[in-house]
């Protein structure tokens, strides 16, 4: 059961955040004169079972946005889950010089639990809102 953007917040979304990285991907993160800089960014959509069994992972495909050609996964915080969760998706982006193109990557997120039961994984999707995806595990 997963909640999904509408198309205007995701256009506004990407406006204000390919602003934000414009700027930020020219500040010099360090005394190497290198440009770096690391951001939150947001979920678009998450698939995969919604159903599991104890100890067993239970892996959810999110697919998540880069917003510019100097953007990397920079990984999930928590980078696992094995209860209800707000989890975080994480964007570095290294380099001074990048194209201003919105990409979309999909990565596996790993859910694990030791118990059986009803648990809720939320992901940010931007401004206000919040992608649930519910796994049961019996």
């Amino acid at each position: 059961m997963t909640t999904t953007l509408t198309f205007s917040r995701i256009a506004l979304l990407a406006t204000l955040i390919i602003s934000t990285v414009s700027i930020a991907s020219c500040l010099k993160a360090d005394n190497s004169g290198g440009c770096h800089s690391q951001q939150t960014t947001p979920v678009f959509k998450v698939e995969g079972p919604d159903t599991g069994s104890v100890n067993q992972p239970v892996i959810k495909q999110v697919t998540l946005a880069l917003y510019n050609s100097c953007g990397q996964f920079g990984g999930f915080s928590p980078s696992n889950a094995t209860k209800d969760a707000d989890v975080t998706v994480i964007a570095v982006y290294n380099g001074c010089t990048c194209t201003q193109n919105i990409s979309k990557v999909t990565k596996p997120f790993t859910f694990t639990s030791a118990t059986p039961g009803t648990f809720v994984i939320r992901f940010w999707g931007g401004d206000t809102t919040i992608i649930s995806d519910t796994i049961v595990i019996k």
